[in-house]
């Protein structure tokens, strides 16, 4: 998406951009007097929707800007070693299971019990090793403390998020 392109038709004369990100569905711009952000989507029937929200400010309802950085979660080291100790338990007693019971049938229940212990301690260190990345919220404040508007970004746009608290910084300036 061309951040000029979709934005253009909705800034003021004068307005000039003070920074913007963009992915491919979405973008946040942040002017002199606004931050805006733009979402693409597709609707059920196939048409192209875009939206566009503006939050402004410059009023004298808006106080501030508060930035909320919010690190990658960590590994769950609990599933990690569950779903490891499930896996080489199984695989051991599927062994074991073919030593008592030689034979097709003894071979037959332990690689079963094998597979399902190796399946479902894969599982658990799947899932202990999938991780959301961080994230910073940036919220405009109004007077009363409550959010005005409130913006995602991506742990890396902290230019981004410098950037709208450096513009309601600067919109109150005396």
């Amino acid at each position: 998406m061309s951040i000029k392109n979709a934005i253009r038709p909705h800034l003021a004369d004068g307005e000039e951009i003070k920074s913007a990100r963009a992915s491919g569905v979405d973008a946040i711009v942040v002017t002199d007097r606004r931050v805006l952000e733009v979402k693409r989507s597709n609707t059920n029937s196939g048409q192209d929707l875009q939206m566009v929200s503006s939050t402004v400010f410059t009023g004298d309802h808006v106080t501030g800007a508060k930035i909320i950085e919010v690190g990658e979660e960590p590994v769950d080291m609990w599933k990690l070693v569950v779903g490891s100790s499930v896996a080489i338990l199984c695989v051991l007693i599927g062994l074991g299971v073919n030593e008592v019971f030689p034979g097709a049938i003894g071979m037959g229940f332990g690689a079963v019990f094998a597979l399902l212990g190796l399946g479902i301690g894969g599982a658990y260190i799947y899932t202990a090793l999938q991780r959301s990345s961080g994230r910073i919220r940036v919220s405009i404040l109004g007077d009363e403390g409550n959010s005005i508007g409130s913006f995602t970004l991506a742990d890396d746009e902290i230019e981004v998020a410098s950037a709208i608290s450096k513009a309601v910084g600067a919109a109150h300036a005396p």
